[in-house]
């Protein structure tokens, strides 16, 4: 259903068939770090999730490739809590065709990129 290309970011997700709106694409594993002293740099909130107020999370599968867009997000996602096992969920928010590319909104403003 997916497959990793490269493109004019570096990489990309891109679908391999059509795909229904609210599909789950993939559910990854979360890396969840502690920063009560210290906020992430800038180049690190780029690919970071908020998963609490002072804990942030890397993804660590295949949804870490999704690149970002502020205003052309396809694909959305749901952080599942869970204290050993924390989880994210990347689904559609609408049909994707055939060969385009998949692009989530990480939760920053176009700001963040300026």
């Amino acid at each position: 259903m997916l497959e990793v290309k490269l493109n004019k970011y570096g990489r990309g997700v891109y679908a391999t068939q059509d795909i229904p709106k609210n599909t789950i694409l993939t559910i990854d594993d979360l890396l969840v770090l502690n920063y009560d002293k210290e906020e992430p740099t800038t180049t690190v909130k780029k690919y970071i999730f908020q998963y609490s107020k002072n804990c942030y999370a890397f993804c660590l599968g295949r949804g870490s490739l999704f690149n970002h867009s502020c205003f052309d997000s396809n694909v959305d996602w749901n952080i599942k809590r869970n204290k050993k096992l924390p989880k994210i969920e990347f689904y559609t928010l609408r049909k994707i065709s055939k060969g385009e590319e998949l692009f989530i909104n990480y939760g920053q403003n176009i700001s963040d990129y300026l």
